[in-house]
């Protein structure tokens, strides 16, 4: 398989998001239903209880804050600068240079995995950490 080709940003918040941002998530707040973030937003504290948790919290992590990710006016996490789009694959392309949160079953590591949605966006961080190279 070839490598995902990443800028040093994109490997950079990788890294943060793996080892320092998504540890600091508690676990309990993310559980496997993704779509129930859509019908409460993120008006409040960031406890939406699903892996679309991963794309909520970049939107406030200051590093990340700094590149463009905000949150909508709707409490949905958006990429400033990129036309309105909504924090979902063309965003997660360009904070970290590929998808790595999206419904389960979206991602080849998804694949008979049982554990929760945090362990899953962990395991997803970690596969494209493996599966990428910074671009030279």
């Amino acid at each position: 398989m070839n490598k995902i080709q990443v800028t040093q940003q994109q490997r950079d918040n990788l890294l943060d998001a793996l080892n320092v941002m998504w540890p600091s998530v508690p676990p309990d707040n993310v559980a496997p239903n993704l779509y129930t973030f859509i019908e409460g937003g993120y008006t409040k504290d960031i406890d939406c209880g699903t892996v679309a948790c991963f794309g909520g919290w970049c939107s406030v992590w200051p590093n990340y804050k700094k590149q463009g990710a905000s949150l909508s006016t709707s409490g949905i996490p958006r990429y400033q600068g990129a036309a309105g789009r909504e924090f979902g694959t063309g965003v997660a392309r360009l904070l970290f240079g590929d998808m790595v949160f999206n419904i389960r079953g979206d991602h080849c590591v998804d694949i008979g995995f049982k554990g929760t949605d945090h362990e899953l966006i962990t395991k997803r961080l970690q596969w494209l950490l493996d599966n990428s190279v910074v671009r030279k």
